[in-house]
C-alpha cells in the first residue's frame, strides 16, 4: 500500500469516518503550527487523556454529517 495514502480502521463506520476527516484536519493544523515554530507535542499520559475524551464524540460528529447531507435515520 506504499504510496496509495492513508489507511484508517475502525470498530464503526462512524469512527473510522471521524479518524478519517480529522487526520487531514489535524495535519494541515500541525503543518500550520510548525511553520510559526517549535511544537511541543502531547506527552504519552496527555495522548492518553485526550483518546479517552473522544468517547461519545464520533456518533456527535457523525450525525452532524448525516444530517449535513441529507440522509437521517
Amino acid at each position: 500500500m506504499r504510496g496509495h495514502g492513508s489507511v484508517d480502521a475502525a470498530g464503526s463506520i462512524p469512527e473510522v469516518v471521524f479518524f478519517a476527516y480529522y487526520a487531514d484536519v489535524n495535519a494541515r493544523l500541525q503543518a500550520q503550527a510548525t511553520a510559526l515554530g517549535a511544537t511541543k507535542f502531547l506527552t504519552p499520559g496527555e495522548a492518553e487523556k485526550s483518546a479517552k475524551n473522544l468517547t461519545g464524540q464520533y456518533g456527535r460528529a457523525w450525525d452532524l454529517w448525516k444530517e449535513k447531507v441529507g440522509k437521517i435515520d
